[in-house]
């Protein structure tokens, strides 16, 4: 079911959802299957076959067997099945047939963007980014670099250079405790009383952060998300790092977490 009046859910969605399950990305991508028509999953190397057979059966509970899966996952064999030329026949099509711009949403590592534009930088006019992951520099210089950007800079960096104002929602704002699933909260005692997939899960006990559900509130331009715009550069080690030569990107400036539970707890319900 569609609950979300937003204009962009009959947009193309294409949610990289990296490699493996989780309580998070369960839930981000229960969010997008019910409030985005035409949607595509995307997996990195790393999956195995039992992942993917999870997602699957998560979006048949969902009634929406008709996402389509471009999946990069290791048969039984151990041999590997790469989802590139694949997902850029799909996004090149989709370019010449959509109607709007294509949205692409990262919950990991910038591997399958970053290889999609490298080949074809064309397409980058075609898509909004919305990525996961990103801590700028600290005044006191000691921050730590965001896991989905060191786990592939070169393909971090591709992004940067060729996507048209990429967004970045910061790690400060996706791991803040305000965005963090307790057990006294209201969103969590629903889930836990839910017969949706994923809160089945053992463990939804242990509290997670709705970081990809964020990812996809911003995505979809919901009211709860506000970003600013800074010039930045990202490292070779993945640091992403405000610069006055860089290139422009959209970054997280402010959250209203109530906002965006509420609107969570009505879209899982």
């Amino acid at each position: 079911m569609i609950v979300d009046p937003s204009p962009l859910r009959r947009r193309l969605v294409l949610v990289d959802i990296g490699a493996g399950f989780s309580v998070g990305s369960a839930a981000a991508v229960t969010l997008a299957a019910r409030t985005v028509e035409s949607l595509v999953l995307v997996t990195q190397a790393g999956i195995n076959q039992g992942e993917h057979s999870t997602w699957t059966r998560l979006l048949e509970r969902l009634d929406r067997a008709d996402v389509s899966f471009i999946s990069d996952y290791r048969t039984g064999d151990g041999e590997l099945h790469p989802p590139v030329e694949e997902l850029i026949d799909y996004i090149a099509t989709a370019a010449n047939s959509a109607a709007h711009a294509i949205v692409w949403m990262g919950f990991g590592a910038m591997t399958n963007l970053g290889r999609v534009l490298d080949a074809r930088p064309d397409l980058a006019g075609e898509m909004h980014v919305t990525q996961l992951g990103g801590r700028l520099d600290s005044a006191d210089g000691g921050n730590d670099v965001s896991r989905n950007l060191r786990l592939d800079p070169r393909s971090a960096q591709l992004v940067l250079q060729w996507a048209g104002l990429p967004r970045f929602v910061l790690d400060e704002h996706a791991e803040a405790f305000a965005n963090l699933i307790t057990a006294t909260s209201p969103l969590y005692r629903q889930l836990a009383t839910s017969k949706t997939p994923w809160v089945e899960e053992p463990q939804v006990a242990d509290g997670p952060w709705m970081r990809e559900a964020l990812t996809v509130s911003a995505a979809l331009q919901q009211p709860y998300v506000h970003f600013r715009t800074e010039k930045v550069v990202i490292d070779a080690d993945g640091q992403l790092r405000i610069d006055p030569t860089g290139n422009e990107v959209e970054v997280t400036s402010r959250i209203d977490y109530e906002g965006l539970l509420l609107w969570l707890a009505a879209a899982l319900r």
